[in-house]
């Protein structure tokens, strides 16, 4: 496809999936979304997407190029490290990496998943893929969380907190009721209120979200 051809991020997506050797499905499962959500955006002539800098990310292109049309397809210097060193990309972890990542346990070449950000965290901020729908509908089981872990939790925010009576993390809205401080889960048909204990620790405070269809 000459490049004079790539009017529309349609046209954009679909020859940067051809140069990259990327297929429809690869793509999508690098950013979290339906393989019919990367088909449709392929096919439907769009000239935006929410998606434009989680795909820039994943493909390694430049994001003005794939959003515009401007300059070339594959910059200078990856995105990657230009959104490292702007603290814009943070690592998706298993729920199970968390504490290890917070002591600064896990070498950041060996991880796979980065999702970008639209502002400037800490270095230990990171991204969480929900594990229930302890949340629910406010978050459904598709939405990525992102944490950092060094902003002070005030009510009402959302944060994910080790619970030392089930020796589990979750992730609850920390409110205040009565002068006591609650775990709220939205879901209460499934899942109890519980008060905060002095035992148990908060690992971070909900920053952005991520709905993926």
């Amino acid at each position: 496809m000459a490049k004079k051809t790539l009017i529309t991020l349609s046209q954009r997506l679909s020859h940067a999936l051809q140069m990259t050797n990327t297929t429809q499905t690869e793509l999508a499962n690098r950013i979290n979304v339906k393989k019919q959500a990367i088909q449709y955006l392929c096919s439907c002539g769009a000239d935006r997407s929410k998606f434009s800098y989680d795909i820039a990310h994943a493909l390694n292109i430049d994001v003005d190029w794939l959003i515009t049309g401007n300059g070339e397809m594959t910059p200078d210097e990856s995105l990657e490290k230009k959104l490292l060193a702007e603290q814009k990309i943070v690592p998706v972890l298993q729920w199970g990496q968390i504490n290890t990542w917070l002591i600064n346990k896990i070498d950041k070449s060996l991880i796979v998943n980065w999702s970008t950000v639209h502002e400037k965290f800490g270095e230990k901020t990171f991204a969480l893929g929900l594990k229930d729908n302890s949340m629910f509908p406010r978050f459904d089981s598709n939405t990525l969380i992102i944490i950092d872990p060094h902003k002070a939790p005030s009510p009402p925010c959302f944060i994910i907190v080790y619970i030392e009576k089930i020796r589990e993390i979750v992730f609850r809205q920390l409110i205040s009721e009565n002068n006591k401080l609650v775990l709220y889960p939205f879901n209460e048909a499934g899942y109890k209120q519980l008060l905060l204990s002095k035992d148990d620790k908060i690992l971070g405070c909900m920053v952005e979200a991520k709905w993926f269809a």
